[in-house]
């Protein structure tokens, strides 16, 4: 009788103490919104900047080829469907070394703007090539806030094959939650 109710203490105890660490901040499911996607971002690479949609269009309407480089960090399909005018598509699972020799001695005095549907593989990308790229002479590296997702959502100009588009590739239906419009997913 005595082993019960030490083990009995013993759960209670165990019990009591899981109940206090859930407190209502652990227990609420974390918000999938491109802000907190992106403060995600911004804790796993400290060392990228971020540069936001406003910010880019603004550089864009003042740059020509000789200052920006940007590159489109999508599969293939989701760059078809619409881009930023100007992005050269990057896979996502590009080898450094094959990045460096296909654009070499592009990088020179140019700043450097990855950008991918939410953030996350151009933020990657950004930390994989970054210092290559200040190494070859680029004046900055920077991933797009929020990425393609959010430059749509605020009506930013895209482009395909065919001229000016609102579409975008949703990446997944997951994903494609991010965008505000469903009419504006192409596949």
């Amino acid at each position: 009788m005595r082993t019960d109710s030490f083990q009995h203490r013993v759960i209670k105890l165990g019990l009591l103490s899981l109940l206090l660490c859930l407190t209502p901040s652990t227990l609420k499911a974390k918000e999938f919104t491109l802000k907190s996607i992106h403060q995600g971002l911004e804790q796993n690479y400290p060392t990228i900047t971020h540069m936001s949609d406003k910010q880019l269009l603004s550089a864009l309407e003042v740059a020509n080829e000789n200052n920006l480089l940007i590159f489109d960090v999508r599969e293939q399909a989701e760059y078809d469907v619409s881009h930023i005018k100007g992005a050269h598509q990057l896979n996502p699972n590009a080898w450094a070394s094959s990045v460096l020799k296909k654009y070499q001695g592009k990088f020179t005095g140019k700043h450097i703007i990855f950008y991918c549907s939410v953030g996350v593989r151009s933020s990657k990308m950004a930390r994989y090539l970054k210092v290559d790229l200040l190494k070859q002479g680029a004046k900055s590296v920077s991933n797009l806030k929020q990425g393609l997702f959010a430059w749509a959502n605020n009506a930013r100009p895209m482009v395909n094959t065919k001229g000016a588009t609102p579409f975008i590739h949703p990446y997944n239906d997951h994903w494609g939650q991010l965008i505000t419009s469903k009419d504006k997913w192409r596949y």
